[in-house]
């Protein structure tokens, strides 16, 4: 059986041969890079965590992320995520509090799930 494990996006043709007769076929293995998201920090200017910095998240331009408090009110939408979230809200701290994010990666080459989870802020 064969196996492939690319680390991109590749079109693979695949051949055969039955009785004699050889066919032909391509597959496309889409590889969807991973992000990973912390689920903590501290945004109290120590210089230290004070971003919530999602390693990967770099590699989807498009990507959307929304932050909404627990009572479901967005307080932070970024497209692109050219800033990392900073714990503020309209430029107010927010206080120490969980907080869930949807983070939607609108890559081009095909779908991949949206990515949901807690976050949570200590000061």
């Amino acid at each position: 059986d064969p196996f492939a494990s690319p680390t991109e996006t590749t079109t693979y043709t695949v051949t055969t041969e039955i009785n004699g007769c050889t066919y032909t076929d391509q597959v496309l293995v889409e590889v969807v890079r991973r992000i990973a998201p912390p689920n903590t920090f501290t945004p109290n200017g120590d210089g230290i965590n004070d971003t919530w910095t999602i390693t990967g998240l770099d590699q989807y331009p498009g990507a959307e992320v929304i932050i909404y408090d627990r009572w479901g009110q967005r307080v932070f939408r970024s497209t692109g995520y050219g800033e990392p979230w900073d714990g503020t809200n309209n430029g107010v701290r927010l206080p120490t509090a969980t907080y869930y994010y949807h983070i939607r990666l609108n890559q081009v080459e095909g779908n991949s799930p949206p990515y949901t989870g807690s976050i949570s802020i200590v000061r």
